[in-house]
C-alpha cells in the first residue's frame, strides 16, 4: 500500500521534470560538424541566419593560387605561426544571426566560428593586437562559467565582444548576443531550429553551399526602402528572403528568392526586374562577354515568391576581367 503511494506521487513528478526540460543541442565539433549543426547554436529568435562554409571555400583551387601568389603571403605565414591556425586546414565553418528587437531597441547579433585552435595563443594575439593597434584594454567577465571578453574600440558606439564556447567553436558579437549563443548552448534556451518560420524558410535554401542566408524583412524598413525609391515600391510587399552562392563543375552558381504574400505585386517585382536586365544588356550591345553575362541570370516568378539565378563558368570570369583590364588600359 504505501510502496503504491510512493510510485503514485513519484511518477507523476517524474514525468512533468522530464517534459519542463529544455532539449539541449549538440555543440558542432570542429572536422566532425556538419553544417546544419551550426543552427543548434542560435536562439529561436533569430531574425536572420547566414552561414559560409570555409573548409570547402579554402580547398577551391582559385583561393589557393591566389592565397599563394598575395603580396602578403609570408605575413599569412606570420599569422599561422604567431597565432597556431591555418585558415586551410583548421577553420571549417562561420554562422551568424541577427536577433530580432522590439521597434525602437538596439538589434543584437552574434556568430560562431568553427576551427581548431589553441585558445591560450588565438587569446594572446588578439590582447596583443588590441593593445597595439586600437589601444583597447580587454576587459573580462565570468557568464554562466564562460568568460566573456569585452573591448570598446575608439571609432565605435558599442563594444564588441568575443568568447571561448569550447575547444571547436569562438562567438563574436554584441555582449547581449554572444550570451543569447551561451544560453543555447547550456540548454538554457531554444534554438533557432524550433522557431516554424524560420524552419520552413531555411527548406528554401541550399545548406551545402559555399554561402547561404535567409532572413526576414521588418515592415518599416521596406517601407523606408521603397519610400526613398518610388522604383522600389513593389518591395513593400517583400517578407523574406534567401540567398546561396555555391561552386561545382567550374561554374559559380547564386540565386536570390524573394518572398511575399502578393501573387500580383510578385509579378510586378519580376517585370521590374527584367526590364533592368533588358536596359543593361542595351547598354552592353557592344560588348557581347557582358551581355552573355546578363543573359545568364534568369528571374522566375512564382505565386510566392521570386527567384533571380545566375551561373557564372571560370571560362566567362576569365573573359570578363580580360575585358575589363583592355578598358583599364584604353582610358
Amino acid at each position: 500500500m504505501k510502496k503504491g503511494l510512493v510510485l503514485a506521487l513519484i511518477v507523476p513528478l517524474l514525468v512533468f521534470s522530464l517534459s519542463s526540460c529544455k532539449k539541449k543541442e549538440a555543440v558542432p565539433v570542429a572536422g566532425e560538424a556538419k553544417p546544419a549543426d551550426m543552427l543548434n547554436l542560435f536562439p529561436q529568435e533569430s531574425q536572420a541566419v547566414f552561414f559560409a562554409n570555409l573548409e570547402k571555400l579554402m580547398k577551391l583551387e582559385a583561393v589557393n593560387q591566389a592565397i599563394q601568389k598575395d603580396e602578403n603571403y609570408q605575413k599569412y605565414q606570420e599569422f599561422i605561426q604567431q597565432v597556431g591556425i591555418d585558415p586551410q586546414k583548421d577553420v571549417f565553418y562561420a554562422c551568424g544571426a541577427i536577433l530580432s528587437a522590439p521597434e525602437g531597441e538596439k538589434q543584437n547579433a552574434a556568430a560562431v566560428i568553427n576551427l581548431k585552435y589553441d585558445k591560450e595563443k588565438v587569446l594572446g594575439f588578439i590582447k596583443a593586437q588590441a593593445t597595439q593597434e586600437e589601444g583597447v584594454e580587454i576587459q573580462e567577465e565570468d557568464y554562466n562559467g564562460v568568460t566573456l571578453y569585452t573591448g570598446q574600440p575608439k571609432d565605435e558606439k558599442e563594444p564588441g565582444c568575443f568568447a571561448f564556447l569550447d575547444d571547436s567553436n569562438i562567438i563574436v558579437g554584441t555582449k547581449v548576443g554572444v550570451q543569447g549563443v551561451i544560453d543555447v548552448a547550456q540548454g538554457k534556451k531554444p534554438s533557432c531550429k524550433t522557431s516554424e518560420n524560420l524552419t520552413n524558410l531555411l527548406g528554401d535554401v541550399n545548406q551545402e553551399a559555399l554561402f547561404w542566408g535567409v532572413g526576414f524583412f521588418p515592415a518599416k524598413t521596406m517601407d523606408q526602402a521603397a519610400g526613398q525609391n518610388p522604383m522600389l515600391a513593389n518591395l513593400k510587399t517583400i517578407k523574406a528572403g534567401t540567398i546561396s552562392f555555391d561552386y561545382a563543375n567550374q561554374a559559380y552558381a547564386g540565386e536570390i528568392k524573394l518572398f511575399s504574400d502578393d501573387e500580383q505585386k510578385v509579378k510586378q517585382l519580376a517585370d521590374f526586374i527584367n526590364g533592368l536586365k533588358s536596359m543593361g544588356a542595351m547598354a552592353t550591345a557592344q560588348k557581347p562577354v557582358f551581355g552573355e553575362l546578363l543573359n545568364n541570370i534568369q528571374i522566375t516568378p512564382e505565386p510566392d515568391k521570386v527567384i533571380i539565378s545566375v551561373q557564372i563558368t571560370e571560362d566567362l570570369i576569365q573573359r570578363l576581367e580580360a575585358e575589363s583590364k583592355k578598358e583599364t588600359e584604353e582610358k
